[in-house]
């Protein structure tokens, strides 16, 4: 029997595709979007797909759809990252094995990249998964480090297609990872498929190492 899957942030840009993974490998996943934000629409009907409304900052509200699932993986969008401790809090009650955070865009052991404003609400996550592992050894997390969103930054930081020009920062041909969205959710579903060996551990995934040289730019 495929084991049941739990997804915060289903419908967001990086959700989606997180979503689509696990569903064409056979699980059954369990896709969670916030109360009165009408995003359902965005996934597509299938056998093995249910959708679920809840909001994130109650215990109460993911009680009961938690239940049954082996792994919960957190994709909410950067606002709403801080809404993770419930989510920890219920995944242990409701004895889900495995814990995917939601650091996929930042390097977890990285301490400067912890100090970044826009990681604040994740960086509050570390100390507290740490504690909740410690007490209970039936639970584990998994860390998916990808780097940058390569399709995000096709439309925004690495080149503005619209007007055709890129912002090129030190000399630009500083390599760096970056990865595509679904091969984010394909990381997510190996991960799934192999829930001991990953247990407690960061993932490093890359798609591309590029540059931002400007003579590739086109």
């Amino acid at each position: 029997m495929a084991l049941s899957i739990a997804i915060a942030g289903a419908t967001g840009k990086l959700g989606l595709p997180i979503v689509m993974a696990p569903l064409a490998a056979g699980y059954h996943v369990t896709a969670f979007t916030r109360q009165r934000c009408n995003n359902a629409s965005k996934l597509l009907t299938r056998s093995n797909l249910s959708v679920i409304e809840v909001d994130y900052s109650s215990i109460q509200s993911l009680s009961t759809p938690l239940k049954g699932h082996a792994v919960i993986v957190s994709a909410p969008t950067s606002t709403s990252v801080d809404d993770q401790i419930p989510l920890i809090d219920d995944a242990i009650k409701s004895r889900v094995t495995k814990f995917i955070p939601s650091e996929f865009d930042n390097i977890a052991t990285n301490s400067k990249g912890d100090q970044l404003p826009m990681f604040e609400g994740k960086v509050k996550t570390h100390p507290y998964l740490e504690a909740v592992i410690a007490k209970n050894p039936d639970f584990s997390c998994t860390v998916i480090c990808n780097g940058a969103f390569l399709d995000c930054g096709l439309d925004s930081f690495l080149i503005d297609d619209p007007r055709h020009i890129a912002t090129v920062y030190n000399s630009g041909d500083i390599p760096f990872t970056a990865t595509r969205l679904d091969i984010i959710g394909n990381a997510t579903v190996g991960v799934i498929k192999h829930l001991f060996e990953t247990a407690n551990r960061p993932i490093y995934i890359q798609d591309a190492v590029v540059t931002k040289n400007t003579d590739r730019v086109r």
